[in-house]
């Protein structure tokens, strides 16, 4: 049963429906895209929404309007369309090819009109919306595919679909088939006028779902932008803080090396002046006219001697102090013999020193795994010390044990001399700068590079010291070595 349509009317309300959605996508879309594609686009569907608006009133308007105006407007839509396609993909829209292609489809109807009959011209029209059309919907192909867009293959696809449908009238026509200008609705009208309907709909939704597209995927690469920025922007202020971070111990390094050339001029400069003047008096005893007495001569080399060990204990010290300042590389350890290491401490000491030292085993434990030139230091520096600071007849006992909570293997140097206060030993700073201002006697002497250079020793074995009382009276250092399996490498 033929449904009770006119063929005017039902053209007439697809075209309005095309304009208006024309109109609606223009809307949305004002200022989320580019004016001038938009523009193109909403102008060429609305051009032909209102052509098929102006075919459908042909029997009430005066014909050059309804057909001479509309068919003008249906061949300007789709170089409009496809130049709005054209700008969206960034391809040049290509101004005088649309304008001259629709300016000779004009001319084409302008003649057909005035040498064919209205059959053979309708054909011509039909055959320029059918050509425009295939030309719309390869253009909508295109788009899609660079825009990685399944919206403009739905507009494409439509746009197609319409191409075929009007094809297969125009075919039906030229063969007789079909008429020209159907009394009725008829299979063949009906079918263009739901193709026409879907692209009126499809069409526009189809162009404003691809524009959709490219704006999130424009979103989805700022997003991407800004967390690349962001990612940049940390990684370039973790770049500065690390800068600042080897500036400052740069500035650190160089202010620890001054302090260490300031300790070394004062404390290598009086020694060598003492050491100078006992050779000095040594060369005169050996030089006066009169025989010099062998006691005395031998007492001022002994002195010159223990000055000169003093500065080579000095330069020692330094020089591993500069080392371990600068050390980057983790400490290489061996497995070293502890009564070899035992025999080398009391082998670096003058003899009257290493007559007042005792050596106390209260371990088995023979080896342990170190790095021995750097204990051997540590070691005779804590034994100078020792001596140093606890009197003229002070004892010191080495001794060599072994703790069980946490395992570790522990070195100590314990003197019952008068000792020094344990804050001032506590205390972790690199050597202080000399004081040249005179002090009196009684005054705690200064500290020196001994204890600083044992604290990294034990900070390069992960192992530290720890000083205390020796009760009743006098002083120890315990070198604590932890276990290696408890070590971190």
């Amino acid at each position: 049963m033929t449904p009770d349509i006119s063929p005017s009317s039902a053209t007439l309300v697809v075209g309005l429906l095309y304009a208006v959605v024309a109109l609606t996508v223009w809307a949305l879309l004002l200022h989320r895209h580019p004016r001038v594609p938009l523009a193109l686009w909403s102008l060429g569907a609305a051009a032909a929404g209102l052509a098929l608006s102006l075919l459908g009133l042909r029997d009430q308007i005066p014909d050059w309007i309804a057909m001479t105006g509309a068919f003008a407007l249906a061949f300007g839509s789709f170089p409009l369309r496809v130049m709005a396609l054209r700008l969206d993909i960034g391809s040049p829209p290509r101004i005088a090819w649309a304008v001259g292609a629709w300016l000779l489809m004009v001319a084409g109807y302008q003649m057909a009109t005035m040498w064919l009959s209205p059959a053979d011209r309708s054909l011509y029209a039909q055959a320029m919306i059918a050509l425009g059309t295939g030309v719309l919907a390869r253009q909508a192909f295109l788009a899609a595919t660079v825009a990685r867009s399944r919206n403009g293959l739905a507009l494409a696809w439509v746009e197609t679909a319409l191409t075929v449908a009007l094809s297969l009238r125009m075919g039906g026509v030229m063969l007789g088939w079909l008429p020209v200008r159907p009394p009725g609705m008829t299979w063949d009208f009906a079918l263009v006028l739901l193709v026409a309907l879907a692209a009126a709909l499809y069409g526009n939704l189809g162009y404003l779902g691809m524009v959709l597209d490219k704006l999130r995927r424009a979103e989805y690469r700022a997003r991407q932008g800004q967390m690349a920025e962001a990612a940049r922007r940390a990684a370039a202020e973790q770049t500065a803080a690390e800068l600042r971070d080897l500036l400052a111990q740069r500035d650190q390094l160089a202010a620890e090396r001054d302090q260490l050339l300031r300790v070394l001029a004062h404390e290598i400069r009086q020694p060598l002046h003492n050491a100078s003047g006992a050779l000095q008096a040594a060369a005169l005893l050996v030089q006066a006219p009169t025989p010099a007495d062998t006691r005395q001569l031998s007492e001022r080399l002994l002195r010159a001697q223990s000055v000169l060990g003093d500065v080579r204990s000095v330069l020692d010290n330094t020089l591993a102090a500069a080392l371990m300042l600068t050390r980057r590389d983790p400490l290489v350890v061996q497995d070293v013999d502890l009564h070899l290491l035992v025999h080398l401490v009391l082998g670096d000491l003058p003899e009257s020193q290493r007559a007042r030292t005792q050596v106390d085993w209260q371990t088995p434990l023979r080896s342990a795994e170190l790095e021995p030139g750097l204990v051997r230091l540590a070691l005779r520096n804590l034994m100078r010390n020792a001596f140093e600071h606890g009197g003229a007849e002070v004892k010191v006992t080495l001794r060599i044990e072994e703790q069980d909570n946490p395992p570790a293997m522990v070195l100590v140097v314990a003197d019952n001399g008068q000792g020094r206060l344990a804050v001032l030993l506590e205390a972790g700073a690199p050597p202080a700068p000399p004081d040249t201002t005179p002090t009196p006697s009684s005054t705690l002497p200064r500290r020196g590079l001994g204890l600083f250079i044992v604290r990294r020793v034990m900070a390069l074995h992960h192992g530290r010291l720890v000083l205390s009382a020796n009760p009743p009276h006098g002083l120890q250092a315990r070198l604590v070595f932890p276990d290696p399996s408890d070590t971190p490498a």
